[in-house]
């Protein structure tokens, strides 16, 4: 399944169930290696092997464990099953004892569903946790978005650097999704499409595809519009926050147009 053929608010879930995933093996693997360096000479040299080894121990079983809290949640909230699901990212999020990489995704997680929900302050807090690699890249993508849709251009593009720079291919497609929203309010529709259909892959994201085909409906090209973006995923938009920050993105606001 393309990115393109899930819910918004699944594309970069996704991701961060794969990301949790992987990362209870990371922890274990860590245990592993530190357990054999316990086997030093020396009485005083093979008790701090052992305390590394059972303190490496310890942080791969916690890994392990968030991983599966994480994988858990996501598919609660891929489920529709929300309240269970944010309750436990919730609480991931804000364990003192949750390893930094599950509390960061949890954090992203967090992040995403306040955004599509229209809680924009709530994102922006949570988008703010995570510090650092590919979940942080993510985080800072979906700032520059809220800033985008906020109209905050110069905000928007000192988020994408920083995205960028942290993340490199693994966000370009959330940044190419910026950049169309920039250039729509910047230079209009007719630019924006232009853009979109050079940057547009069949790994596009439903955002990306929303705004793009906003773009075309506006230009008077309703016909590619519909090729661009499927009417299940026309529908998610609708619903979904970001037509509350971007009216246009609305299907039923054909001759809508950006706010100024």
């Amino acid at each position: 399944m393309s990115r393109a053929d899930r819910s918004p608010r699944l594309n970069l879930l996704l991701e961060i169930a794969r990301w949790g995933a992987t990362g209870g093996l990371a922890g274990a693997a860590g245990a592993l290696a530190l357990s054999g360096g316990g086997a030093s000479p020396g009485a005083a040299a093979a008790w701090a092997g052992g305390g590394a080894a059972l303190a490496g121990f310890a942080a791969g079983l916690r890994a392990s464990s968030a991983s599966r809290q994480l994988k858990r949640a996501l598919i609660w909230l891929g489920r529709g099953q929300e309240a269970p699901a944010l309750a436990a990212l919730r609480a991931l999020a804000g364990g003192g004892v949750t390893p930094r990489s599950q509390r960061d995704q949890a954090a992203l997680a967090l992040g995403l569903h306040a955004l599509e929900h229209g809680r924009y302050a709530e994102a922006e807090s949570w988008l703010a946790r995570p510090q650092g690699g590919v979940v942080a890249a993510f985080a800072l993508s979906a700032r520059g978005l809220l800033c985008a849709l906020d109209g905050r251009a110069a905000e928007a593009l000192a988020f994408s650097d920083s995205a960028r720079a942290a993340g490199g291919p693994a966000v370009q497609g959330e940044l190419d999704t910026v950049r169309l929203l920039l250039v729509w309010q910047a230079e209009g529709p007719s630019q924006a499409t232009e853009l979109g259909e050079r940057l547009l892959t069949a790994e596009s994201g439903a955002l990306f595809r929303g705004i793009l085909a906003a773009a075309l409906r506006q230009v008077g090209q309703p016909a590619r519009a519909a090729e661009v973006l499927d009417p299940a995923t026309a529908a998610l938009l609708d619903r979904s926050g970001w037509t509350d920050r971007w009216p246009p993105l609305r299907t039923d606001l054909e001759g809508g147009k950006a706010p100024q």
